[in-house]
C-alpha cells in the first residue's frame, strides 16, 4: 500500500470490478480511454485473471486516506526491469465530488516514488490524447516532459487525433515526502 496525505494507492480486488465497470462507461470518462468498447463485468472479471498472473501490470484504486473509499484508479504498465522503465496509464478519478482535488496528482507522485525510489527504475513513460489539456497539465505539473507527438494516433469521434507520449527521467526527478 502506498500512502500520501491524503490519498492512499491499494491494488486492485476482484471486488472492485463493478466499480470499475461502472466508471469506465460513464461518458465523461470513457472518452479519456484508448479502449472503444463498453466494459461488461465478465469482461472485467476475465480482465482481472489476467492481470493477476501478469508481472509486468499493477492496477491500483485511488482511495482517501480519511475513509477508505475507493475513489480512481492508476496503473503501471508494460513494467520492464531490463530496461528501467514502465508506463502510468488508466488515471481516473470516478468519483466526481474528487474532481480537482489533487488526489489524481498524489497517486501519480506516490507511483512515480515507487518507481523511482523502490523499484529503481530510470523512465516512466505516458500516452494522452493531445486535445486532453487537463490530463497534460496535471502531467507536467508532476514533472513529466513532451517526449513525442504521435500524428494522427488515435480514431475518436468521426475523426483521427494526435496523441503525445511525456516521460520523467530519474536524474529529472524531484521526490515528494510520501510514506511508501
Amino acid at each position: 500500500m502506498l500512502i500520501g496525505e491524503k490519498t492512499r494507492l491499494r491494488l486492485v480486488e476482484e471486488e472492485d470490478l463493478a466499480q470499475l465497470v461502472a466508471w469506465r462507461n460513464e461518458p465523461s470518462i470513457w472518452a479519456g480511454f484508448f479502449n472503444k468498447f463498453p466494459l461488461s463485468l465478465g469482461g472485467q472479471k476475465e480482465w482481472y485473471a489476467r492481470l493477476m498472473q501478469d508481472p509486468t501490470r499493477r492496477f491500483f484504486m485511488i482511495c482517501t486516506v480519511a475513509t477508505g473509499e475507493a475513489i480512481g484508479t492508476i496503473a503501471l504498465e508494460a513494467l520492464d526491469f531490463a530496461n528501467g522503465s514502465v508506463e502510468i496509464g488508466n488515471v481516473l478519478i470516478g468519483q466526481p465530488a474528487y474532481l480537482g482535488a489533487g488526489y489524481a496528482k498524489e497517486a501519480i507522485e506516490l507511483l512515480l516514488a515507487l518507481c523511482f525510489l523502490r523499484l529503481n527504475l530510470n523512465r516512466v513513460y505516458l500516452h494522452v490524447y493531445a486535445d486532453n489539456a487537463r490530463a497534460i497539465g496535471l502531467y507536467r505539473a508532476v514533472g513529466f516532459r513532451d517526449e513525442g507527438l504521435l500524428r494522427e494516433a488515435y480514431y475518436e469521434g468521426g475523426g483521427y487525433k494526435d496523441g503525445l507520449v511525456l516521460s520523467l527521467l530519474r536524474r529529472e526527478y524531484s521526490p515528494r515526502e510520501v510514506a511508501a
